[in-house]
């Protein structure tokens, strides 16, 4: 962690800016440059290669421990030099597996306001910078309504994969001779996707400041589709304008790495208070704990990881007032992202509650920097349903933590169904394209082919199924908001009950009804939803799917 007393100085953040990863970067420069042979692929194609092994190992990481499974021979067909790079990492002595530990419980109890505040607070946040993220998704025309759906599902996966039980899982090697201490190691889900964002990051630098005419060469240069369409949309027009480092930053620099890991690690726990949610300072301090393992796995620099709430809070502050500023770009993410969230409501709803959303998380000045210029002053009655809607949500996080502990089992039983309709939101984010999760694109429109079948049809019965499981998961939250408010409201006048009227008896019949109805919308309910989705059941796999003509995305 921070190991000087100002390391966040401007003088030393703008140094930072132009530092990428010493580490990674020659190995990702390596592996798209090179013509060697990884298992029968080379440059780029063995890039993906050796990210599609990754996949694997996401969905089962002991596969890499069969010696006589065709992972892990796959694995040894790559140069070791790249496959160590997915091997378990010695962790630093301050990480504390406790704090871990409370970090996944949070995930799982408040899953679906953390998704509500990476919408309206994470996100947001990021586009604020103006000479880091925002300039860098408009290089690579990252910010067209066609590429929201999958940054978003991209991060939903990350962010679930880091957060789950075990998904940062540490373990212990045995105690050396003489009293060496044993190390402890770190792999899991979560490792193993911060792995892959950390080279999908390198890749990105290696072309954005190389671009493609000075790079090809050997097999490269003889292959004419890879040279038009390997990196068109995250190279288009470079070869024109260049990508200005010297007044930008290296693309993915230390600082917006540092911040961008923040507005997780910070933002959140930040953001679900501002909404009432009852986290004790204990809790912020164990969410930010393990977003400040991922950025020791995703090769932050020391002095940039924050060493508890407060100095997260400091250099938080430090990144937007050096960086903050309103630019087109961010305003155009913001309309995207408005965008992606108005397929998801009702028409009364679409004009107004995706900017509100987020400015319940920014302040009026940065809201003001990205709020994109064709949005209009909600309504009154838009801003009664919002007011009403946070004081009820706010009070049932009240509720609810007086409940949890006179009743303990109800924490777990509320966590399990948010996780369960959680988990069907960021899978319902994947779109109808043949695109695998943190590839680089592989095409002039940015590697987006519409899978088998994915007719405009398809995609208008897609957003009207989105709309289907969000109304399903909205009246499951609505009816336990309601039980957990009339439950505490029961216990409290429970002594009163001896002498009340016989109609008052139908207070009990309500609680059972939301509570029951509540749990029901948000599992079972939920999951026949998620069975009806239209389209393709899970993400293109070129590697194991057969190819497709590219379609011209809408």
């Amino acid at each position: 962690m921070s190991t000087s007393n100002d390391p966040w100085s401007q003088q030393a953040l703008d140094a930072l800016r132009q530092v990428g990863d010493e580490v990674v970067d020659p190995m990702a420069e390596q592996i798209i440059n090179e013509d060697d042979e990884y298992d029968h692929a080379i440059g780029r194609l063995g890039y993906q290669k050796l990210l599609g092994l990754a996949d694997l190992l996401l969905k089962a990481p002991e596969l890499l421990l069969l010696d006589d499974g065709r992972v892990g021979q796959a694995f040894k067909a790559m140069p070791k030099r790249f496959t160590d790079f997915f091997d378990p990492l010695v962790v630093p002595a301050w990480v504390d597996a406790k704090k871990l530990a409370r970090a996944s419980e949070i995930w799982n109890e408040n899953m679906l306001a953390i998704i509500g505040v990476l919408y309206a607070g994470s996100l947001p946040s990021c586009y604020l910078i103006a000479n880091g993220i925002p300039t860098l998704y408009n290089t690579g025309r990252l910010g067209e309504h066609r590429f929201i759906y999958q940054r978003i599902y991209e991060t939903g996966l990350m962010l679930d994969a880091v957060m789950h039980e075990d998904g940062l899982k540490l373990f212990d090697d045995i105690p050396g001779p003489d009293g060496i201490p044993a190390k402890r190691y770190v792999w899991g889900r979560g490792f193993i996707a911060a792995r892959k964002v950390r080279l999908l990051h390198a890749s990105m630098r290696c072309m954005l400041l190389n671009p493609p005419p000075a790079r090809l060469t050997g097999a490269h240069a003889a292959s004419p589709v890879f040279a038009n369409s390997a990196i068109g949309a995250l190279t288009a027009d470079l070869a024109h304008t260049p990508y200005d480092s010297a007044r930008l930053g290296k693309p993915v620099n230390q600082e917006d790495l540092a911040y961008t890991l923040l507005t997780f690690g910070y933002t959140i726990p930040v953001g679900l208070r501002a909404w009432g949610c009852r986290l004790s300072a204990e809790d912020c301090e164990a969410f930010l704990h393990a977003w400040c393992l991922v950025g020791h796995i995703m090769g932050v620099r020391d002095e940039l990881i924050p060493d508890d709430f407060a100095a997260a809070e400091r250099f938080y502050g430090i990144v937007k007032a050096r960086q903050a500023a309103p630019c087109d770009q961010g305003r155009k993410l913001t309309r995207s992202l408005e965008r992606f969230l108005e397929d998801y409501l009702p028409a009364c709803l679409k004009q107004d509650l995706p900017m509100m959303l987020i400015e319940t998380q920014l302040s009026s000045h940065e809201a003001a920097m990205i709020r994109p210029t064709e949005t209009r002053i909600p309504p009154w009655w838009m801003r009664l349903l919002g007011w009403c809607g946070f004081t009820g949500l706010r009070a049932y996080y009240l509720a609810k933590s007086i409940l949890v502990r006179w009743f303990p089992p109800l924490r777990g039983a509320l966590g399990r169904s948010f996780s369960i309709a959680g988990d069907a939101l960021i899978d319902s984010w994947r779109d109808g394209y043949q695109r695998r999760p943190f590839f680089i694109p592989g095409s002039i429109n940015g590697g987006w082919q519409r899978e088998v079948g994915m007719d405009e049809a398809v995609q208008e019965r897609l957003r009207i199924w989105r709309r289907t499981l969000f109304s399903t998961v909205i009246v499951g939250v609505i009816l336990v908001v309601l039980g957990t408010l009339l439950t505490l409201g029961l216990l409290i006048t429970l002594p009163l009950w001896l002498e009340a009227p016989h109609w008052l008896y139908a207070l009990p019949i309500a609680v059972l009804i939301c509570w029951a109805g509540g749990f029901s919308f948000l599992t079972w309910r939920v999951k026949r939803v998620v069975a009806k989705r239209p389209g393709p059941a899970e993400p293109g796999n070129p590697d194991l799917t057969p190819a497709v003509e590219p379609v011209p995305a809408p």
